[in-house]
């Protein structure tokens, strides 16, 4: 496994980031399992739920955005299995959204990002929740999901003092027009404290001009360091964004 992104203190020293991930999580009316990953071979960008219930199951591949299997425990055992239905105008959120909304007339991934902004301006146009799709994830929901993130890295939180500040900052990209210098003071007039440095990839180190010298000499690592003390601002990582994950060169 490769990585394309890894978080790094002042001094350089890299601290990997697996590009898999498996957890477990704990619901109000049962238990689940979450697994990611951005190497496994067959599964590009794909989305796949699985739902186990006392009286069947559900699945859901993002692949076939038109259809689901269902699972329901009305027939003898030998006899049964998975159904495959068809999604469409019958169903709640897809009834009236489709130029040809009939059934059997299926829709792809791409049309799902259609119906997402279809909810969106339902709910800001004031259209009640009984006559427009489900509503989109609030703020709270937001907040919520990133309590959760921060559980699931309850290991690395551990490892940071109980009253170490969250830092904020941004990614240097956006400020590429100026020096390293004018960059930060920036940063720090926003009251930010991190600044996440772009050293290749997709895009040029631009306030890393002399990344060559740094990796060969303490010297040059110390000078360019230095330009950060007094800032009020310091690094929260380094980029090197380009995707460079597949197996084949």
């Amino acid at each position: 496994m490769g990585q394309d992104h890894a978080a790094v203190s002042d001094t350089f020293e890299p601290v990997e980031s697996d590009d898999y991930a498996v957890f477990s999580a704990e619901f109000e009316n049962g238990a689940g399992g979450f697994e990611v990953s951005r190497v496994a071979a067959g599964h590009a960008n794909s989305l796949i739920f699985e739902v186990f219930c006392e009286n069947g199951a559900t699945r859901f591949d993002q692949r076939r955005p038109a259809e689901i299997e269902l699972f329901l425990n009305d027939g003898p055992a030998n006899e049964n299995g998975y159904r495959q239905v068809i999604l469409g105008p019958g169903h709640p959120y897809i009834a009236g959204g489709l130029a040809m909304d009939a059934p059997s007339v299926g829709f792809g991934q791409n049309d799902a990002f259609g119906y997402q902004a279809r909810a969106f301006l339902e709910e800001v146009t004031g259209l009640s929740e009984t006559d427009s799709l489900p509503r989109c994830a609030t703020f709270d929901e937001g907040v919520r999901k990133h309590g959760t993130t921060r559980r699931r890295h309850g290991i690395r939180a551990q490892q940071r003092k109980e009253n170490h500040a969250m830092k904020l900052g941004v990614y240097n990209a956006i400020l590429h027009d100026r020096p390293l210098p004018e960059a930060l003071k920036v940063i720090a007039d926003l009251g930010l404290t991190g600044i996440e440095i772009n050293t290749g990839g997709f895009l040029p180190a631009v306030h890393v001009p002399t990344m060559d010298q740094i990796l060969e000499s303490d010297a040059a690592r110390d000078d360019y360091l230095a330009i950060f003390e007094g800032t009020g601002v310091s690094i929260a990582g380094l980029n090197c964004n380009g995707n460079p994950l597949h197996p084949q060169a």
